[in-house]
């Protein structure tokens, strides 16, 4: 089965870019540093042979933190441009490069950016700068001053949204699963910073259509549907206690979301899932607070409820 995301996984193996390897594997093989920028950050550099490597400042590199579940993938690699002293320049550099092999991107800047976007089904890749002249309202950049030539940089980043393939075990799982909630939308992929994603099959597409939060019934795992085509799973020692959050209308227009708290003790155990398990309107609230309220009693532990104003 093919998916959109095939063409893109297929560029980083022709760079050689070890996306499917750990955070882990890949720091004992390359080595880290601390970030210059961000205490408590360290950043891991990673050379191959992509399009942009002469061109890049460093090699490409992702960034573990405090809170990185280091036996996942990085699923995020950024590299950095800083050949000229005119952000609009190095930008095209990257434009020149990538072009011929992922055609034409789509222009995303804003008022105060410009910005290319590759999309590859989720996965992507953007090139961005921040002009000087459209960001001197922000004031002084203290990382101007540790990174020469970041004021014109241009940075570029993979999101490679790598998953594999649905096991024929989870999916028999899959199929006997109870829906705790059904979703009326899609989630942000960079929402979800742990679990295991799994590409669903064509056939439970069709024949299980439902987004939303599902739980097995044996053992307690859920299974976040965040999109038609990809779940995620969540092994039940993920999540220890829940949090929902309802925002009522204010300046916004207010919603709820049910989300996985975490206890410090048990992450050398077990990483715990980060990331919303529910997302709803301020009109869905109450079939949400019954969803959490219900989920809680199944996985037998504390739900804290809290209340504000979407300002």
């Amino acid at each position: 089965m093919s998916i959109p995301e095939d063409q893109l996984w297929s560029f980083l193996d022709d760079w050689g870019l070890p996306f499917r390897l750990s955070c882990q594997e890949l720091m004992d093989q390359y080595g880290s540093e601390p970030d210059r920028c961000f205490e408590g950050y360290h950043s891991c550099r990673v050379p191959c042979t992509s399009p942009l490597s002469s061109l890049l400042a460093e090699p490409w590199q992702f960034y573990v933190g405090p809170s990185t579940i280091r036996s996942q993938t990085p699923g995020v690699w950024i590299g950095y441009i800083r050949l000229y002293d005119n952000a609009l320049a190095n930008l095209k550099m990257v434009y020149d490069r990538l072009r011929p092999a992922f055609g034409e991107p789509s222009d995303t800047s804003c008022s105060n950016t410009k910005e290319w976007v590759w999309q590859f089904g989720h996965a992507q890749v953007s090139a961005v700068v921040f002009p000087p002249e459209s960001n001197s309202h922000w004031g002084h950049n203290p990382r101007h001053d540790l990174i020469p030539g970041s004021k014109t940089e241009c940075s570029i980043r993979i999101s490679d949204c790598w998953r594999e393939a649905m096991p024929e075990c989870h999916q028999a799982k899959y199929q006997t699963s109870a829906l705790i909630w059904k979703g009326n939308r899609n989630h942000s992929w960079d929402w979800i910073g742990s679990g295991t994603a799994m590409q669903i099959p064509d056939k439970l597409q069709i024949s299980y259509p439902n987004l939303g939060l599902l739980i097995e019934p044996t053992t307690n795992d859920l299974y976040l549907r965040a999109f038609a085509d990809v779940c995620w799973w969540i092994r039940k020692a993920q999540v220890s206690r829940l949090e929902y959050v309802h925002l009522l209308p204010a300046k916004g227009p207010g919603g709820s979301w049910l989300s996985a708290g975490t206890e410090d003790s048990l992450r050398d155990l077990e990483p715990m899932f980060r990331g919303p398990l529910i997302v709803a309107t301020n009109a869905e609230h109450p079939e949400a607070i019954e969803a959490s309220q219900r989920l809680a009693e199944l996985l037998q532990i504390p739900l804290s409820v809290t209340e504000d104003y979407d300002c």
